[in-house]
């Protein structure tokens, strides 16, 4: 064999050394062209996928870690489905699933939804694992069979036990266990994991709406069994600032129709004025506090419905002292004589005045014991391991 090797090397270099001395003939003039130079380090080594070449789920599914980064395992779009145990390696099963990637697709197609990474054809799901391990079986979800489910969950269930098999060296066999399927399956129900091909969410809010409808197009797509119990699609933080903004919403017209009772009910359009303006300086003293005083950094969205919550006790107390004062108003009367000391419009401030006194040393301790209770139990958040509750 070795002479074999080296009688093929001896052959190229003397075809090379030809071309090396050729001579060609311009205008009767001898010239030499430059030395032609063979490189044969690169024969017989892989080449990398084509993008053609990822059409096949088989193929695209070895090239991830050198065409296909392992990131793009992070960034994807994914769904957990809980399956039976002794239905998951079932041909209805295997065809059931196999069929995401169309759903996909009809969603993507409707939405015209625009991908971060449209590269992939294929989503990385257990029924193609099953084709790639045979080379005579087609790699499509109409080629499935059950010799070839047979072959990969026997495979499956010896690398499970005895990881130094070759077998369980290959890297189709690594992504089903690492990727796709759970460490043990003892259990009646056991999960599966699908990796989507297309991308999580990119931050664009118009992404949420398409996000939603995939994961009711896959609800209903799926149905019981099995059935569709996670999926990631990274809108967590979108449909949190969407509800924050609903939310925010309801708080403007909670506040506008406690501003209007309070008008309704003292009929002193300055009074409601008053109770606005020390709603408004109160959160901007406790964002003063929170930001300066206490030099907290970390600003949750979850503190921006902090005005709920001062709408509330503030409502209670505002309420508490109007009553207060209209009783003590009412009731309070000095004892007016001729030539005395008090006259008709004295005697009416002195009665506001000794009222307000009066009202506001009795309500004082009602809104402290409020004021407090809320505080106490708003303090007692920073004993949380959750950071956003800890610092609202």
């Amino acid at each position: 064999m070795g002479k074999q090797l080296d009688g093929r090397h001896r052959l190229a270099r003397m075809q090379a050394a030809v071309f090396d001395r050729k001579i060609s003939s311009t205008h009767g003039n001898l010239t030499t062209l430059e030395p032609l130079v063979i490189n044969y380090d690169d024969y017989g080594t892989d080449t990398e996928p084509k993008a053609l070449d990822l059409a096949d789920p088989c193929t695209q599914y070895l090239a991830l870690g050198t065409a296909i980064p392992y990131e793009y395992v992070d960034y994807s779009a994914k769904i957990i489905l809980e399956v039976n145990s002794a239905e998951l390696y079932t041909l209805r099963m295997f065809r059931k699933l196999c069929d995401v990637d169309r759903v996909v697709d009809e969603l993507v197609n409707a939405s015209h939804h625009m991908s971060a990474f449209t590269g992939l054809k294929h989503s990385f799901n257990l029924p193609h694992y099953s084709n790639c391990l045979r080379f005579s079986t087609p790699n499509t979800c109409d080629a499935l069979n059950v010799d070839d489910i047979e072959l990969l969950h026997s495979t499956v269930e010896k690398c499970r036990k005895d990881p130094s098999l070759t077998t369980c060296k290959s890297k189709l066999i690594g992504q089903v266990l690492n990727y796709l399927l759970p460490k043990t399956s003892k259990s009646e129900k056991t999960y599966l994991a699908v990796l989507l091909k297309i991308t999580a969410s990119n931050g664009v809010p118009n992404n949420l709406d398409f996000y939603n409808n995939l994961l009711h197009g896959l609800q209903h797509y799926f149905g019981s069994n099995p059935t569709l119990k996670g999926a990631f699609f990274n809108v967590k933080e979108d449909e949190f600032l969407r509800s924050l903004i609903n939310d925010s919403k309801l708080s403007g017209i909670s506040a506008g129709l406690i501003l209007l009772c309070f008008l309704l009910y003292s009929r002193s359009f300055f009074y409601t004025l008053i109770i606005l303006t020390t709603m408004f300086f109160s959160m901007g003293i406790a964002f003063f506090f929170y930001t300066v005083i206490l030099r907290i950094n970390f600003f949750p969205s979850l503190n921006s419905l902090a005005v709920v919550v001062m709408i509330a006790v503030g409502a209670d107390d505002a309420f508490l002292l109007h009553t207060y004062y209209k009783k003590y108003k009412k009731t309070k009367d000095d004892v007016y004589e001729v030539g005395g000391p008090y006259v008709p419009l004295y005697k009416e401030q002195d009665r506001v005045r000794q009222a307000l006194q009066t009202s506001l040393r009795h309500s004082l301790g009602s809104m402290f014991v409020t004021s407090a209770t809320t505080a106490v139990a708003f303090i007692s958040n920073l004993t949380s391991d959750i950071i956003v509750i800890r610092y609202t």
